[in-house]
């Protein structure tokens, strides 16, 4: 269905707009009613929509229409950081207070671990068995991947407080148990180093390392430290520390469980294209998973997206028989609302220098004919450059400088048309014809940045120095296929024509990774390469 037209073939025109502009309250409002209305019934159900884009607002249903714990399933760890980012857009449009909480993929190799995946999941892990209400964002490998049971995570997470008495030699072994590694000083989550009467311990659950000074046995004081200038700013009284690594990946057989049984079994199970993720599990799962996957979702409470076409009438029987999840009966719902990026995303590179005055006439005769017809129009700019541009945009045209817009500085990865409470919101890639980036949420800060930094600084053929491996060639950054998706890769040759590829952040845990720490670059100037490099060789 044509989105432009969409007024004139789908809906009874209305009465000429008056241009009433509403405020930022009213038209979240009028949001929140929409995504309210939603109707979804308790139990499991589906929700078809009429394609992929729409995601995120069958998303913003589910939300709206279900309290408590949410585990929002994907396929794969790229998509898990998509929605993710969407979740946490549309949360506080729903003024919705419950976290979003990644619970992303960890490979079992510790030369492969991303840090900051490894301290998110046992974070997540901690969360879930805390009881506070959250919206989890996982894929079905995790889910289904071999863990510490809840019980064993929980008999082994202990806290310190300040006056506490403690043995300093019982706590080193106790952490090196819980597999936190000794350091000669502490700049990544997993990391404790002792200093006389001194050790700084950085837990997962925490954006900053600790520093707990000793009188005698006693703990004396706490601080929160900056792990690159190691320079204390905040006083703590408590530290909460729980197992990490390989206590909680390769657990003793007695006490493994899978991620699954740390939610309750009435805790929804979202899935977001339940057929892409039977389909990438298929691919890329093995044997076992697709079967293990299938036994589990046919005694879950499920709410399937289907991302098929709406309008066919056989899309519940395919999806449910493609899911395997046993929910083929469940009652099929379709979400009221149109994607705008079939007519307004994207630019026509044939148009040459004209595209974008091709786009701007499509998105301004679309603004015209929604503000004819009452609809309540937002520019959602992603920030506020764009969104003096675009009030720029509006100005420098007769045709639509006394159109009534609301332009605002919010985030938002597509646009959506609301029928039923007559709103629009644009994103900025109806209005620039541009994809908003995925702005990928992060535990915590591990300054990766800075190695990343540091690799663009090379050039093509340049030495370099591995942190692990030693001197290489610099090979540039490169796109790489792994386990189905394309990662950004940086590419270093060493002797033998042996090639490393290292990701850049927000890659698969399942890749060869750097292990870069800071005051660890990944590579140094080019100068001191070669100078090394000529000693040794």
């Amino acid at each position: 269905m044509a989105v432009l037209g969409f007024l004139a073939s789908g809906k009874p025109l209305a009465r000429t707009s008056s241009h009433k502009r509403i405020t930022m309250a009213e038209w979240r409002e009028k949001f929140r009613s929409w995504a309210r209305g939603g109707g979804l019934p308790p139990g499991s159900c589906r929700l078809a929509l009429h394609d992929e884009d729409l995601l995120s607002a069958g998303l913003a249903q589910v939300m709206a229409s279900r309290a408590g714990s949410l585990v929002v399933v994907t396929a794969d760890s790229s998509r898990l950081d998509a929605v993710a980012a969407s979740l946490e857009v549309f949360r506080k449009l729903l003024g919705d207070d419950r976290l979003v909480i990644p619970l992303p993929e960890v490979a079992l190799s510790r030369q492969q671990w991303v840090p900051e995946n490894e301290a998110g999941r046992c974070a997540a892990l901690e969360a879930v068995l805390s009881g506070q209400p959250a919206i989890y964002v996982t894929t079905a490998a995790v889910l289904l991947s071999a863990t510490i049971s809840p019980a064993g995570f929980q008999e082994r997470t202990f806290t310190l407080r300040r006056g506490d008495t403690v043995d300093l030699e019982s706590l080193a072994k106790r952490l090196v148990a819980l597999d936190y590694d000794n350091e000669f000083e502490v700049h990544e989550p997993g990391e404790f180093s002792r200093r006389g009467g001194i050790i700084d311990i950085y837990s997962p659950l925490y954006d900053a390392p600790v520093r707990l000074e000793f009188w005698g046995d006693e703990i004396d004081r706490m601080r929160f430290f900056m792990p690159d200038s190691q320079v204390s700013f905040r006083d703590v009284d408590e530290l909460r520390i729980v197992p990490r690594g390989v206590a909680v990946l390769a657990a003793p057989e007695e006490a493994s469980s899978t991620v699954r049984a740390y939610f309750p079994p009435a805790t929804p199970l979202v899935l977001c294209s339940p057929e892409v993720i039977a389909e990438h599990l298929a691919t890329y799962g093995g044997d076992e998973l697709p079967t293990q996957w299938q036994d589990a979702m046919t005694t879950a409470v499920t709410v399937q997206l289907l991302t098929g076409p709406a309008e066919n009438p056989d899309l519940g029987a395919d999806a449910g028989a493609a899911t395997g999840a046993g929910t083929g009966s469940a009652p099929v719902h379709r979400l009221d609302a149109l994607s705008l990026g079939a007519e307004l995303a994207g630019m026509l590179p044939e148009l040459g220098d004209g595209a974008a005055l091709w786009h701007w006439q499509q998105l301004r005769d679309g603004l015209a004919r929604w503000a004819a017809n009452d609809y309540t129009v937002v520019a959602c700019c992603a920030g506020s450059g764009e969104a003096e541009r675009f009030r720029e945009m509006l100005q420098e045209d007769e045709k639509a400088r006394d159109l009534p817009i609301l332009v605002e500085e919010q985030e938002l990865d597509r646009g959506l048309l609301l029928p039923d409470v007559r709103l629009v919101l644009l994103s900025d890639r109806e209005l620039f014809g541009r994809k908003a980036p995925i702005r990928r949420r992060k535990h915590v800060d591990y300054r990766h940045d800075q190695v990343v930094r540091e690799a663009m600084e090379l050039e093509d053929g340049e030495l370099a120095v591995h942190v692990t491996h030693g001197i290489c060639v610099y090979h540039g950054i490169r796109h790489l296929e792994s386990s189905g998706e394309l990662q950004e890769v940086i590419e270093l040759e060493f002797a033998d024509d042996a090639r490393l590829y290292v990701p850049l952040g927000g890659a698969r845990p399942d890749a060869p990774h750097l292990d870069a720490r800071n005051r660890r670059h990944l590579a140094w100037t080019a100068k001191t390469s070669r100078v090394l490099a000529r000693r040794l060789f």
